[in-house]
């Protein structure tokens, strides 16, 4: 279930679902820890060096979503902090359910 406040934030694109997010790189650990701005916030242990904090956002949403890394895209904000992410074939409710779970369980 989407909470209302977050509903927004996860964009049904056809079979697709956007959404945007913030990385934090070479952070303690690899995880989602916050909704911020509107984005949702990610945490990642690589350095923002030769596309690894992004090859590991993709990993980490792959994982979590138990899906293939090649369904999982940045779409747009390659080389910043501010990302937008396509995950292919899953829809928007489904995407954010299970994020927003990862976010519940952690707190």
């Amino acid at each position: 279930m989407i909470a209302k406040d977050f509903g927004d934030i996860f964009v049904q694109s056809g079979e697709d679902t956007v959404f945007p997010i913030i990385v934090q790189p070479r952070a303690a650990s690899n995880q989602i820890s916050g909704i911020l701005g509107g984005e949702v916030k990610i945490k990642v242990t690589s350095p923002p060096i030769d596309g690894a904090a992004n090859n590991l956002c993709r990993e980490f949403f792959a994982k979590l979503l138990h899906i293939g890394k090649s369904k999982v895209t940045i779409i747009s904000g390659e080389k910043s902090r501010h990302k937008v992410m396509k995950i292919e074939g899953i829809k928007s409710s489904k995407v954010a359910g299970i994020i927003l779970t990862a976010l519940d369980e952690k707190r």
